[in-house]
């Protein structure tokens, strides 16, 4: 023959890896933009489809489900895909959600990712004793246990008392109690009975203290008092006599 001839094949080293990147977000942040990239540039476009997934946080409490086609142009390195986050008045923990990208066409050295949307809560309830006064003959002291706005999970609180000018077990009786405000309530009370005597005595009172032990909220301790006014104050009388 003649002639011939042959193909030289050039296998490329610059193939890019797809990620779907990581996002931290405030609730009251509007949308998380997700950045979805490859390493280096590529001669074609590069096409990922964008699906969410829930764990702890869900749609539509906490986002908004989404699923998208995002188009890296040949020749770009990255785009960005906005998801809704919801925001609400309920304190909630830190939640998150998953973005996975499938690349459907392009050239990628990877088939699929997955990134993480991190949403902050801007609704963390702060956790208050309430102050009570009661009259000596009362029976027992109501004491309020609040969060300043609704939880989505139960505020467990450690509640005890400490002795001031009021004594336990003249003035009152010692309490060590949990008290466990519900998901989606404010407010429990906690019971702490109060002694009636015929001793009269000036206003007295003791200190309740609260320290979360479970729940979200932004302050792990509270104290509220118990003010006790007396019922048996006496009169001075100055006798007659003959």
């Amino acid at each position: 023959n003649a002639s011939d001839t042959g193909t030289v094949t050039i296998t490329d080293n610059d193939t890019p890896a797809m990620t779907v990147g990581d996002v931290t977000i405030a609730e009251d942040g509007g949308s998380a933009s997700v950045p979805v990239s490859i390493a280096n540039a590529s001669s074609v476009d590069t096409v990922v489809s964008i699906t969410t997934t829930d764990n702890s946080a869900e749609d539509p409490n906490d986002y908004t489900t989404t699923t998208v086609t995002a188009t890296i142009p040949a020749g770009q390195t990255t785009v960005s895909v906005s998801i809704p986050v919801t925001d609400d008045t309920t304190g909630e923990p830190t939640e998150d959600f998953t973005v996975t990208g499938t690349v459907t066409s392009g050239n990628t050295s990877n088939a699929s990712d997955t990134g993480t949307v991190t949403i902050t809560d801007n609704d963390t309830p702060a956790m208050t004793v309430g102050d009570v006064t009661i009259a000596e003959d009362g029976g027992s002291a109501s004491v309020p246990v609040s969060i300043a706005n609704a939880s989505s999970v139960d505020t467990v609180v450690s509640i005890t008392t400490t002795d001031n000018s009021a004594e336990d077990p003249n003035d009152y009786t010692t309490t060590t109690v949990t008290a466990t405000i519900p998901a989606g309530q404010t407010t429990v009370s906690v019971s702490i009975p109060v002694t009636d005597d015929t001793t009269g005595e000036p206003t007295e009172d003791f200190t309740v203290t609260g320290t979360v032990t479970s729940g979200n909220t932004s302050n792990a301790s509270d104290t509220g008092t118990v003010t006790i006014t007396d019922n048996d104050t006496p009169a001075m009388t100055v006798g007659d006599v003959t």
